[in-house]
């Protein structure tokens, strides 16, 4: 069982997490586009759309409670984000888009933190199918594993390294209180008011919700495809 200071910390510790996150996932509207699925040949990588976006709070991402959860499963598209891929006449195979992975991510320590502070009774909350890790079969995602603890762990690991290869780059403009003459009192950086090129998830957004509904065919996976290279815009 987890002491206050130790609960306080942990919340502390995930939202900053949940922020610097957020930079580059998801203050991206959803669209619609007039794609046909499934495609099968990838095409020439094409560089995402920039979307410039200012942060700004979000009550609901700041808020732990339950009544917040509708506004955290909001950010993932259709069945939790997952490309459908056709394997066989028979069998389909959900993919993993990383953005989408991340926030799973966010959304499972989130979970782990309503239950460490009382608020879920039932070990985690979750939405959609789980990402399952490790080498078990059908979907490892769920049940007691979903809320183990190598699973959170995974996901601090997910993160840290998704943040890093998504670097946004952006310098922060510090926050600053005065006196009446104009003295520096206190600074710091909370990221907030500072604009932002983002790149747009739209058409990943657009591309697993409508695989969703019918499965993509395979088209020979190749080390570094994405999204658009696969599908383009």
């Amino acid at each position: 069982m987890l002491s206050n200071q130790a609960r306080i910390s942990l919340s502390i510790f995930s939202t900053l997490l949940v922020l610097l996150s957020l930079s580059f996932l998801v203050l991206t509207p959803p669209f619609s586009l007039s794609l046909h699925l499934p495609f099968h040949e990838p095409k020439p990588a094409t560089p995402r759309p920039v979307v410039t976006t200012t942060f700004r709070p979000i009550p609901a991402l700041e808020d732990l409670s339950l009544a917040a959860d509708p506004a955290w499963a909001a950010l993932l598209p259709g069945d939790g984000g997952f490309l459908n891929v056709r394997y066989n006449e028979t069998y389909v195979q959900a993919w993993g888009i990383s953005a989408f992975h991340a926030l799973h991510c966010l959304a499972m320590i989130r979970g782990a933190l309503q239950s460490a502070s009382g608020l879920r009774a039932d070990g985690g909350w979750s939405y959609g199918r789980g990402h399952g890790h490790g080498g078990g079969g059908g979907d490892a995602g769920v049940g007691d594993h979903y809320w183990a603890p190598e699973h959170l762990m995974h996901c601090f690991s997910y993160l840290a390294q998704t943040l890093q290869c998504n670097g946004d780059s952006t310098i922060e403009r510090p926050w600053v209180t005065r006196t009446v003459e104009g003295d520096v009192t206190a600074s710091g950086v909370d990221g907030m008011g500072v604009q932002h090129r983002c790149r747009s998830m739209e058409l990943a957004r657009h591309v697993a919700t409508t695989s969703d509904r019918e499965a993509v065919e395979d088209w020979g996976w190749k080390v570094g495809d994405t999204v658009e290279s696969v599908f383009g815009f």
